[in-house]
């Protein structure tokens, strides 16, 4: 895995060992990125990263210009690898790395403290679920539309399985649907 393009293009990515993630394969986050790139400006955005994984995707948003990132994974070893890779780019002061359960952190109605930063809104969320668990198609998106995490123009990223669709929740409509290999990304907005 590596960083695609940006400030720390071509920068290797460890990924987490194991079988608890699936990460995203370069060339399918490329594809992604490519449309990404002419839909924002990555300059100063704040990212969110849910079920984080290595933590590629925010790091490549940071590398393309995003100022923060807040990347929540749940698995203890995973996120000893996102902090690997986070310090390893030297993006650790950009970044808010927090073991938590995604769902849990959605729904958190605290106010922010240092344990538990919520930065506001967030320009871009970007959610890789496991493509083995079917409720998230349908958790997921509800899970962040009603986060209150979003501005009106928050752009909103699931990735899933061909075949398989997300749930739109009603608050929200799906503005394009990238294909990429076997996975597919799901853009959604506020309507």
């Amino acid at each position: 895995m590596r960083i695609i393009s940006g400030k720390y293009k071509s920068r290797k990515l460890i990924a987490p060992k194991g079988d608890t993630t699936r990460p995203t394969s370069d060339r399918a986050r490329e594809s992604l990125f490519n449309v990404l790139q002419n839909l924002v400006d990555f300059e100063g955005m704040n990212v969110l990263d849910l079920f984080a994984g290595s933590g590629a995707f925010a790091f490549e948003a940071l590398s393309r210009g995003a100022s923060h990132a807040t990347l929540i994974e749940q698995n203890r070893k995973v996120i000893e690898t996102i902090k690997e890779n986070a310090y390893a780019l030297e993006v650790d002061s950009q970044s808010d790395i927090i073991q938590k359960d995604v769902y849990s952190w959605l729904g958190d109605s605290l106010p922010p403290t240092s344990s538990l930063k919520r930065r506001g809104s967030y320009d871009l969320i970007f959610g890789d679920p496991p493509y083995d668990d079917p409720a998230t198609l349908k958790s997921l998106p509800s899970a962040i539309f009603s986060s209150r995490l979003l501005t009106p123009d928050s752009l909103v990223i699931v990735e899933h399985r061909t075949g398989s669709h997300v749930v739109i929740p009603t608050d929200a409509e799906l503005i394009r649907e990238l294909s990429a290999g076997e996975a597919v990304f799901s853009f959604l907005k506020e309507k």
